[in-house]
């Protein structure tokens, strides 16, 4: 659940840093939690 609150959060300031990137963003943050996860 940590890592997940984790993510949200992270999501949460990109999107009120730049909205119009926020899907980018996302896909971003995933991949770097599965790299800090060894997914």
């Amino acid at each position: 659940m940590q890592q997940q609150a984790t993510l949200q959060l992270a999501v949460a300031q990109r999107l009120g840093a730049n909205g119009s990137t926020i899907t980018d963003s996302i896909l971003s943050d995933l991949a770097a939690l599965r790299v800090a996860t060894g997914l």
